[in-house]
């Protein structure tokens, strides 16, 4: 696994929808979700206290390394001294690192101990902007030799080694927030990775998720249509899906629905990976499992296989960095030939 969690933010509704994919919170009254004011149009979270945040979950323990990559927007006029960004806890709820900022836009990273061993000397936030902010956090063993890293705007602003990201009672981080200054913060396309694998799996530089969804039915589909096409049912747009006023289904262990996908609006010059996402529930009792596939030039890289709830549900279908068909780097062209689809498992 490189990729931990990867998010756009385009598919949800509501602040329900981003919590069912997964997504939890502290002090909820203060954090929320909106469908437009996204880098580039579309959905982000928000916050507007400096001591609430949205949560994941993680489970990462001493040695291992955290690579955190999104975009943030601040309006620090209403910021604090030092009000706490990203911090990443064990699971005894001990900070293990956090990325402080204060209302001039400094950045200070903060080790285990909450002492500050890194910042900025100029300000590397401004208001009312979005920054792509990337960091990397080695996981102590020892109180001695940890690492945080970070990166605005593709820039090094902090980079201190040999410092304490072990924790008090246990080492690990448990859980990441997303938290934000007093003012009005925001976070879009959110990317968390460990360093394993052949891709995504350290600094990326200035990137962004699009959203592609199904224009067309492929050469199988087996999944039945509540009317119409395949694709019909799940060509919702994006932030509005309408669940049971259409949709697919099917019971049949082996049975598949593939399906052809729009094109990728930009010319991005390094595709770093596709993810499957997938909204679905089940519909009677006992257990049931499926995934996600994709198909480029006949060759197939298949999603995770999951449970499925009674409640609907945006679930992670799984990332893959390198195109399956001759293990390479993705293109744009073959992007816009993707075929994606979805197999009953069990």
């Amino acid at each position: 696994m490189a990729v931990i969690l990867m998010d756009g933010f385009d598919l949800y509704a509501n602040k329900a929808d981003v919590i069912a994919a997964g997504w939890g919170s502290e002090h909820v009254s203060n954090i929320d979700f909106s469908t437009t004011l996204g880098r580039f149009g579309g959905g982000c979270l928000t916050s507007t206290g400096g001591s609430s945040g949205w949560v994941t979950g993680l489970d990462l323990v001493g040695g291992d390394t955290l690579h955190i990559a999104c975009s943030c927007y601040l309006n620090l006029t209403g910021g604090g001294a030092s009000d706490v960004l990203i911090q990443g806890k064990n699971v005894d709820n001990e900070n293990i690192f956090r990325l402080d900022i204060n209302a001039s836009g400094d950045l200070k990273a903060i080790n285990a101990a909450g002492v500050q061993v890194g910042s900025t000397s100029l300000a590397a936030f401004t208001d009312d902007s979005w920054h792509w902010l990337e960091i990397r956090v080695v996981i102590g063993t020892t109180d001695t030799n940890g690492t945080i890293e970070v990166r605005v705007n593709d820039v090094v602003k902090i980079n201190v080694s040999s410092i304490d990201t072990f924790g008090l009672n246990s080492g690990g981080i448990g859980s990441l927030t997303f938290l934000g200054s007093s003012g009005d913060t925001r976070f879009d396309d959110i990317i968390l990775m460990d360093t394993t694998g052949t891709g995504m799996n350290g600094f990326l530089t200035d990137s962004k998720i699009t959203t592609l969804i199904p224009n067309g039915d492929g050469v199988t589909v087996n999944w039945a249509a509540s009317a119409g096409l395949d694709y019909q049912c799940v060509d919702d747009g994006i932030g509005g899906s309408n669940d049971d006023t259409d949709y697919i289904s099917s019971s049949t262990v082996a049975q598949i629905t593939e399906l052809t996908m729009s094109n990728l609006p930009d010319n991005p010059s390094t595709i770093h990976g596709v993810q499957m996402r997938h909204r679905s529930r089940k519909t009677d009792a006992g257990a049931r499992t499926y995934r996600s596939f994709l198909k480029s030039g006949g060759s197939t890289g298949n999603g995770t296989t999951m449970g499925v709830t009674i409640g609907y549900a945006w679930r992670f279908g799984g990332v893959v960095t390198r195109n399956p068909n001759g293990t390479i780097l993705w293109s744009k062209a073959a992007i816009n030939a993707l075929i994606c689809g979805v197999e009953v498992v069990s």
